[in-house]
């Protein structure tokens, strides 16, 4: 079995399937959409550097995938995929209200 995630969004994507060196002799085709953010939500006090935030919202992939993290264009850092809805990671210096919230699978 191999995967292979493509960043971003696609629309009519072709897919090949070859096992046992035989090719598939028709291509599929799927679409994916680019992740949403729907809320973000401290975990711990935000009075003290370095808390953590549940951000949730859709198409992060699958626990463990590999994402970055930006809340007002600084970095949250160590983010992990807890599940397809759900990342957590921790907050940059100076974090507040009505910042852009941007992830990228």
């Amino acid at each position: 079995w191999y995967q292979r995630r493509v960043r971003g969004t696609g629309a009519d994507i072709n897919v090949q399937v070859r096992v046992g060196g035989q090719n598939n002799p028709d291509f599929d085709e799927f679409d994916y959409s680019a992740p949403v953010v729907s809320s973000i939500t401290p975990l711990s006090d935000t009075s003290v550097p370095g808390f953590q935030v549940s951000i949730t919202g859709d198409g992060f992939g699958p626990t463990g995938t590999s994402v970055s993290v930006l809340i007002g264009g600084s970095p949250c850092t160590s983010p992990s995929v807890t599940s397809h809805t759900v990342i957590v990671c921790t907050a940059p210096a100076g974090f507040g209200t009505q910042n852009l919230v941007q992830v990228f699978v």
